[in-house]
């Protein structure tokens, strides 16, 4: 019994589909890696980022002097620390 050419012809690009999918699964095994270790980084930031915001707001908030009140050059916010439009630098 012989198979006709078009089926053999499936068969080989089916086999050859499912190699090339294979090998870039493989080759990417890298970039998977570094994709969970850059979710777990940054996970870790996240809950350390809740807990100062947490331990910010349970302490009272600090109030400073506007520093643009006299100074050197009118201060931080002055005249010389502005652009063209006003903006602060």
């Amino acid at each position: 019994m012989t198979l006709p050419l078009f089926v053999i012809i499936i068969a080989v690009a089916m086999l050859g589909v499912l190699a090339g999918g294979m090998a870039s699964w493989v080759r990417q095994g890298k970039w998977r890696r570094a994709a969970r270790q850059h979710e777990a980084d940054a996970k870790r930031a996240r809950s350390q980022l809740a807990d100062l915001r947490a331990q910010g707001a349970r302490e009272p908030q600090q109030r400073y002097p506007a520093l643009a009140q006299g100074g050197v050059a009118g201060g931080i916010y002055g005249a010389a620390w502005r652009d063209k439009q006003g903006a602060a630098l």
